[in-house]
Protein backbone atom coordinates (compact mmCIF):
# COMPACT_ATOMS: atom_id res chain seq x y z
CA UNK A 1 0.00 0.00 0.00
CA UNK A 2 1.56 3.28 -1.09
CA UNK A 3 0.76 6.50 0.75
CA UNK A 4 1.62 10.05 -0.19
CA UNK A 5 5.28 10.85 -0.49
CA UNK A 6 6.80 12.65 2.48
CA UNK A 7 6.00 16.31 2.08
CA UNK A 8 3.64 15.46 -0.78
CA UNK A 9 -0.11 15.81 -1.19
CA UNK A 10 -2.82 14.90 1.25
CA UNK A 11 -4.55 17.31 3.47
CA UNK A 12 -5.47 18.06 7.02
CA UNK A 13 -4.26 16.25 10.10
CA UNK A 14 -4.67 12.82 8.51
CA UNK A 15 -2.49 13.76 5.54
CA UNK A 16 0.12 15.30 7.82
CA UNK A 17 0.16 12.27 10.12
CA UNK A 18 0.66 9.99 7.13
CA UNK A 19 3.59 12.06 5.90
CA UNK A 20 5.19 12.03 9.34
CA UNK A 21 4.77 8.26 9.60
CA UNK A 22 6.31 7.81 6.14
CA UNK A 23 9.26 9.98 7.14
CA UNK A 24 9.77 8.04 10.37
CA UNK A 25 9.55 4.71 8.51
CA UNK A 26 12.50 5.77 6.35
CA UNK A 27 14.63 6.18 9.48
CA UNK A 28 14.37 2.49 10.45
CA UNK A 29 13.84 3.31 14.13
CA UNK A 30 14.49 0.63 16.72
CA UNK A 31 11.75 -0.25 19.24
CA UNK A 32 12.95 2.27 21.83
CA UNK A 33 13.23 5.06 19.28
CA UNK A 34 9.80 4.21 17.82
CA UNK A 35 8.20 4.36 21.26
CA UNK A 36 9.76 7.78 21.87
CA UNK A 37 8.68 8.97 18.40
CA UNK A 38 5.12 7.79 19.06
CA UNK A 39 5.10 9.76 22.32
CA UNK A 40 6.62 12.92 20.80
CA UNK A 41 4.43 12.96 17.69
CA UNK A 42 1.28 12.02 19.62
CA UNK A 43 1.81 15.12 21.74
CA UNK A 44 2.61 17.15 18.62
CA UNK A 45 -0.64 16.11 16.93
CA UNK A 46 -2.63 17.17 20.00
CA UNK A 47 -0.76 20.47 20.20
CA UNK A 48 -1.23 21.11 16.47
CA UNK A 49 -4.96 20.48 16.62
CA UNK A 50 -5.29 22.75 19.66
CA UNK A 51 -3.22 25.52 18.09
CA UNK A 52 -5.33 25.53 14.93
CA UNK A 53 -8.59 25.90 16.80
CA UNK A 54 -11.33 27.22 14.51
CA UNK A 55 -8.89 28.93 12.16
CA UNK A 56 -10.22 28.44 8.65
CA UNK A 57 -7.22 30.08 6.96
CA UNK A 58 -5.33 27.21 5.29
CA UNK A 59 -2.02 29.10 5.30
CA UNK A 60 -2.27 29.73 9.03
CA UNK A 61 -3.18 26.08 9.65
CA UNK A 62 -0.18 24.90 7.60
CA UNK A 63 2.12 27.29 9.44
CA UNK A 64 0.88 26.02 12.80
CA UNK A 65 1.37 22.39 11.75
CA UNK A 66 4.83 23.11 10.34
CA UNK A 67 5.94 24.83 13.57
CA UNK A 68 4.63 22.11 15.87
CA UNK A 69 6.01 19.22 13.85
CA UNK A 70 9.34 20.99 13.32
CA UNK A 71 9.61 21.25 17.09
CA UNK A 72 8.71 17.55 17.41
CA UNK A 73 11.48 16.51 15.00
CA UNK A 74 13.86 18.60 17.11
CA UNK A 75 12.78 16.68 20.22
CA UNK A 76 13.33 13.38 18.42
CA UNK A 77 16.86 14.24 17.22
CA UNK A 78 18.68 13.38 20.48
CA UNK A 79 17.33 9.82 20.24
CA UNK A 80 18.64 9.26 16.70
CA UNK A 81 21.96 7.77 15.64
CA UNK A 82 24.21 9.97 13.48
CA UNK A 83 23.20 8.08 10.31
CA UNK A 84 19.53 8.56 11.15
CA UNK A 85 20.06 12.28 11.77
CA UNK A 86 21.66 12.59 8.33
CA UNK A 87 18.79 10.65 6.75
CA UNK A 88 16.23 12.86 8.52
CA UNK A 89 17.94 16.00 7.20
CA UNK A 90 17.79 14.53 3.69
CA UNK A 91 14.10 13.59 4.06
CA UNK A 92 13.16 17.02 5.39
CA UNK A 93 15.08 18.77 2.62
CA UNK A 94 13.23 16.66 0.06
CA UNK A 95 9.92 17.50 1.74
CA UNK A 96 10.74 21.22 1.66
CA UNK A 97 11.60 20.95 -2.03
CA UNK A 98 8.33 19.15 -2.73
CA UNK A 99 6.45 21.86 -0.87
CA UNK A 100 8.03 24.49 -3.09
CA UNK A 101 6.78 22.56 -6.12
CA UNK A 102 3.16 22.68 -4.95
CA UNK A 103 3.27 19.71 -2.57
CA UNK A 104 1.84 19.64 0.91
CA UNK A 105 3.28 21.22 4.03
CA UNK A 106 6.67 20.19 5.31
CA UNK A 107 6.41 18.06 8.42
Amino acid sequence: MAGPAPGGGGGGAAGGAGRVQAMLAELNLDATQQAKADEIFGEARQKAMASMGDNADPDARRAAMRAVFGEAFGKLAPYLRPDQKAKLAEIRARAAQNQGQGGGPQQ
